[in-house]
């Protein structure tokens, strides 16, 4: 499979399941003021692809609703092993305990020269139907920065005052505890 090939059947895949498409991203309208969407991350130095996954509150612009990326973001998982198939593990948990060391069975990364349009469909249902669901819940990324707020560590200053106001929380008083070793809040 060839790079147009990998992007054609994403592409067509996604919108068999009613997303939109601006550019590298695609999205679905959860409300007026919730996208959860996909991105396609490409690196010129191989060949193949990172799928990021994630919600976007209040975006930017309907030319540009991504300008500032995702306001929390995971990456999709695909197996190690060709033709092994992704439903029969628990993936559905966004966060893969030690998906960099060797004898993990997945990998973040979809190497699509070495890999088949089998491989690439099975594994976009799978990441489709057991972890993007997350992100269709315009309550889970307010949730996930409530529980852990390292998270603010994570995002552009501008991302933090939007997810700020939408928490009714002071700037002010999130900029402190972002600098801080505070990881949760209230803190003990």
């Amino acid at each position: 499979m060839d790079k147009k090939e990998f992007q054609q059947i994403v592409k067509h895949k996604l919108k068999d399941r009613g997303f939109r498409a601006k550019g590298n991203y695609h999205y679905i309208i959860i409300n007026s003021r919730y996208w959860a969407g996909i991105k396609l991350d490409h690196h010129p130095y191989c060949r193949g692809y990172y799928i990021e996954y994630g919600g976007i509150y209040d975006p930017a612009n309907d030319f540009s609703p991504f300008h500032f990326g995702f306001d929390l973001s995971y990456r999709f998982v695909f197996s190690k092993k060709p033709n092994d198939d992704l439903g029969r593990y628990d993936i559905s948990n966004p966060i893969i305990e030690n998906i960099y060391k060797p004898d993990c069975p997945f990998t973040e990364y979809f190497e699509y020269e070495t890999r088949t349009k089998d491989d690439l469909v099975n594994s976009l249902v799978a990441n489709l139907d057991l972890r993007f669901p997350l992100f269709c819940n315009d309550t889970f990324i307010l949730e996930q920065y409530r529980k852990d707020w390292i998270l603010f560590r994570l995002v552009p200053e501008e991302t933090v005052g939007k997810i700020a106001r939408l928490l009714g929380l002071e700037m002010e008083d999130v900029m402190a505890i972002r600098d801080s070793n505070i990881k949760k809040w209230p803190p003990d």
